[in-house]
């Protein structure tokens, strides 16, 4: 320990070993307090009491003893320690030189950066140098003191210039929790091909994502700094244009450029990487502006991204696990105690391998009561004591016993006592501490993922229809005789949706193998299903079957619109029965139980259930009805030749296997005369020979087909192309015809007459 208490930095930095001190100790024979002169409530009354108390001789040793008290009683003690270090570092040759070597055109100026920010309680900027006595310099004087210059954009090469090293190595002398140091790499562009430093591209750039990094971090009181040796952290910034292509002839050329930025958040010392968003601006096809042969496309805008919330949460989290670790290490007093013990736990959370055990640190504690040598406080335990609520499927009021254990996890029940070493949490209180959580958290986890639980939760979220686990037919479902208690309070509980029961049961009987998967705690519960039907591609399947069977009937007998509610539900039920035509899909759903505690479900979970559109459903089946032709459909003609030419050039018509069948003519160009006709269906290929020419397409493709006048009806898509060459018999040519507008042959809108 230095010897030199006086010195307030001095003692501040070796505050943990100090006793307590008393503001009621005499002085001196005048009886002089630093409360005699003011409240000192924030640092500038705190800095004028001293001041005035020195005037007025009071011993300055007493005086430092007394700042340190007043700051710490008021929960400021860290802005303090900041505030006390810019006064002392202010004018010193380091930072002259720093000031100096800093140019003003790499100034970061934003819109908050001139208003105050809150370091701890107090108000004061950190950016501030308050006027003190000279007497008081003396008393703060401290030759390792930093300034905290305004922020302020480094050059990767000037920075090794300044410090002879580069920043990665770089180790700062006095790093403070969430402040952070910007720097450019050097081979960042302001345009293709020019530096940085050759335009304000770049700069403006940075200056706009530092301004909205710092609005999205408000509360975590990030301070940018020009001074390096204050930096817990460094954002990097490299802005590059990359070739893309050459736009116009060899006479009057544009070479093209995308634009790349990359912004990386590291923690220093060792530039351990945090966050890190890499985002490309493409030109594409179209350029907008260009000039002197060169175009680019603008610089991305991080802060708009969908990626953007996640690196802002891990820099966040980073941020907060630097600020625990100087905040943990303080001395524990009744004012300070639950700040420091919460940020305490918060540094064994950051330790903490198991989800569970993290979730407890990360909880916080309640009731904290600090006495003599020990720390008393209560945790969360995440218990939700099911052996107090009996079994589950003899439960009285189902959803009530998943409340009740619910409502029982969220309780602070874990209650510890800590021992204290020189007012901090000794090694021995640690281990303690340790132990207990990793007790709670077994056991915590081995109820969870216990049947009981995990049944109670798939009656909430996906209760089976059926009282028995295995559906063996269609006609099971859609009669529900034997529907279980959780399916029918289930459906209850939506009655606002509009659904007949049938259908839910459908939908839900779609969930089939689920398990519950607890290892990333209570927070991120994982309910995985091996074996699902998404709503939409059920709903679609069914509505396929329901129009499959209509189109196949006479008029007089297809279903009307109140039968045919009926009629799709029964078409779900198949579809859910029948293995054959199902495509196993793999899903899991993500949900929080203390969200669910307060009788929130995931978005996720809602999401699933509005895909499923019932009522959307109908109103476009009943379209489709009006749509179909009064006659009943015919059989497909086969793959191949129909009518027409059988000699010439021999060309192949290919039917994407996505696509429905397809009846396919070639008409002469010069006497618009039909000279061949064929059919495919998807995945197949027809062989048909033409005379050499010129030569207009046309397809049709459907679904239902009602023979060579009617085609594939209202409901087919009808297309025909511009004319084609086709050549002699030396060649070949292929045709590949596709649902979407990506086949090989230019086409545009036709009608059924363009087949007649």
């Amino acid at each position: 320990m230095r010897k030199n208490l006086r010195r307030l930095l001095i003692v501040l930095l070796c505050l943990s070993f100090l006793p307590a001190f008393s503001l009621g100790e005499s002085t001196g024979s005048d009886e002089i307090h630093l409360t005699d002169f003011t409240s000192c409530k924030d640092i500038p009354k705190l800095l004028e009491a001293a001041d005035q108390a020195l005037s007025a001789g009071m011993d300055p040793e007493s005086v430092s003893d007394g700042i340190l008290a007043l700051a710490d009683e008021g929960n400021f003690l860290t802005g303090f320690i900041y505030a006390a270090e810019n006064i002392a570092a202010a004018g010193s040759e380091n930072t002259a030189a720093l000031e100096a070597y800093c140019i003003p055109g790499r100034r970061i100026e934003t819109d908050s950066e001139d208003v105050d920010i809150a370091l701890d309680d107090a108000q004061t900027s950190p950016y501030e140098t308050l006027d003190v006595s000279d007497q008081m310099k003396v008393l703060l004087a401290d030759p390792g003191a930093q300034f905290c210059l305004r922020p302020y954009v480094w050059p990767e090469s000037a920075f090794k210039e300044f410090y002879k090293v580069n920043w990665k190595q770089f180790k700062p002398k006095n790093p403070r929790p969430g402040y952070c140091c910007v720097i450019i790499t050097d081979k960042s562009e302001a345009t293709p091909g020019v530096s940085w430093e050759g335009g304000d591209v770049a700069l403006s750039v940075i200056k706009d994502e530092v301004h909205a990094l710092k609005c999205r971090l408000q509360d975590e009181q990030i301070i940018f700094t020009g001074n390096p040796n204050l930096a817990s952290s460094f954002l990097v910034f490299d802005l590059s244009f990359s070739f893309y292509a050459l736009y116009g002839t060899q006479e009057d050329s544009i070479r093209g450029y995308h634009s790349k930025l990359v912004m990386s958040w590291l923690e220093s010392p060792n530039a351990k990487a945090v966050a890190e968003m890499n985002v490309m601006n493409k030109l594409e096809d179209r350029i907008y502006r260009w000039s002197d042969g060169i175009a680019y496309a603008d610089p991305p805008k991080l802060y708009s991204e969908n990626t953007y919330e996640g690196f802002v949460n891990k820099v966040r989290s980073s941020i907060a696990t630097t600020k625990a670790s100087l905040t943990a290490n303080r001395r524990l007093t009744p004012a300070n105690a639950a700040s420091v013990l919460n940020n305490l736990l918060l540094q064994e959370a950051g330790k903490a391998k198991d989800a569970w055990q993290k979730a407890i640190y990360e909880k916080g504690a309640q009731n904290i009561a600090l006495e003599g040598e020990t720390i008393s406080f209560s945790l969360r335990s995440w218990q939700p004591d099911l052996k107090s609520l009996g079994s589950y499927t003899n439960a009285e009021d189902r959803s009530a016993w998943l409340n009740t254990a619910l409502e029982n996890a969220s309780r602070y029940n874990l209650e510890i006592t800590l021992p204290l070493q020189d007012g901090a949490v000794s090694k021995n209180g640690a281990g303690i501490l340790r132990t207990a959580v990793t007790k709670a958290a077994g056991a915590a986890r081995k109820e969870f993922s216990g049947k009981d639980f995990q049944q109670a939760l798939k009656d909430r979220l996906f209760p089976l229809p059926l009282t028995a686990a295995q559906i063996k037919s269609a006609e099971e479902l859609v009669s529900l005789e034997t529907a279980s208690e959780p399916f029918k309070a289930w459906v209850q509980s939506r009655e606002s949706f509009s659904i007949p029961d049938t259908a839910w049961a459908a939908l839900l009987a779609t969930r089939k193998n689920q398990t519950l998967d607890v290892n990333k705690g209570p927070r991120e519960m994982v309910l995985n299903c091996t074996d699902t039907l998404e709503p939409e591609a059920l709903l679609k399947k069914a509505s396929y079957d329901v129009v499959d069977v209509a189109a196949t009937m006479p008029v007089s007998d297809r279903p009307d619109k109140d039968t045919l509610e009926n009629l799709l539900a029964q078409k779900l039920a198949e579809e859910v029965t029948d293995r054959k035509n199902q495509k196993a899909k793999k899903s899991a759903l993500t949900f929080d139980l203390e969200e669910m505690k307060d009788g929130n479900v995931p978005a996720s979970y809602q999401d699933f259930l509005n895909r499923f559109t019932w009522e959307d459903t109908l109103d476009s089946l009943n379209s489709s009805m009006k749509r179909l032709p009064d006659v009943p459909t015919q059989e497909m003609p086969p793959t191949g030749w129909i009518s027409g030419s059988k000699a010439g050039t021999q060309i192949n018509i290919r039917v994407d296997a996505n696509s429905d069948p397809t009846y396919f003519i070639m008409r002469d160009a010069s006497t618009d005369q039909i000279v061949v006709t064929a059919f495919v269906h998807p995945g197949k290929t027809a062989w048909i020979k033409v005379p050499s020419g010129y030569y207009t397409l046309a397809w049709c493709s459907g679904r239902y087909w009602y023979g060579y006048d009617t085609l594939f009806g209202e409901m087919g898509s009808y297309s025909k192309s511009e004319s084609v060459e086709i050549k002699g018999t030396r060649y070949r040519h292929t045709f590949t015809l596709k649902a979407a507008e990506n086949g090989n042959v230019s086409f545009g809108g036709a009608d059924p007459e363009d087949f007649h």
